[in-house]
């Protein structure tokens, strides 16, 4: 009985020093194979403002930080929107910035940046969707992550794209599903 009692403690504790850390954490449920698909679909024809962007991509970013001997780069060349495409717009350089610092991880950085937060020998480039959207309420994002050897090389060690299925709560954006795109490890 006791032990049980702790374990209570402990959860309401790890829960309560999330809450006090600004991430919002809800149990994520895998997406089934049709929503891991890092395209827009048909029902998905909202537009997220660009401005939204930062509080949208906070926790998927997050998600990727980095242990302490990596950096993340964020490349500003966006994935497709459909198959078809090699791929998708330039995210604009303030844009690119402002998604950076709003997702409050460091050593996360623009690619084409030089900045000495993320001078390491190792790390990853993350490549995002843009927003597709079936309502304003619910959004979903790709993410292209590739392990590199620096912000330049040309080989990666480990690739892979997951879907992110994000909702809007009061206070941002919350993950409640991810996936594994196109059979990649996740």
């Amino acid at each position: 009985m006791v032990r049980r009692g702790v374990r209570t403690v402990v959860t309401a504790s790890a829960m309560a020093a999330g809450a006090v850390a600004g991430c919002a954490h809800t149990r994520e449920q895998p997406l089934p194979p049709a929503s891991a698909v890092p395209y827009r679909a048909a029902t998905e024809t909202v537009d997220v403002a660009p401005s939204e962007w930062p509080r949208l991509y906070r926790p998927v970013l997050r998600f990727y930080g980095p242990p302490s001997n990596q950096a993340r780069w964020l490349d500003r060349q966006l994935l497709p929107a459909t198959p078809g495409d090699s791929a998708g717009p330039l995210l604009d350089p303030a844009t690119a910035r402002a998604l950076v610092a709003a997702s409050d991880v460091e050593r996360l950085c623009v690619r084409d940046d030089a900045a000495a937060a993320c001078d390491r020998a190792l790390g990853g480039v993350l490549r995002l969707s843009a927003p597709f959207a079936p309502d304003s309420t619910t959004a979903r994002v790709a993410v292209r992550f590739e392990l590199v050897s620096g912000p330049g090389a040309p080989g990666t060690a480990y690739s892979g794209t997951q879907v992110f299925l994000l909702r809007r709560q009061s206070d941002g954006w919350t993950i409640v599903g991810r996936g594994a795109a196109d059979g990649g490890r996740d």
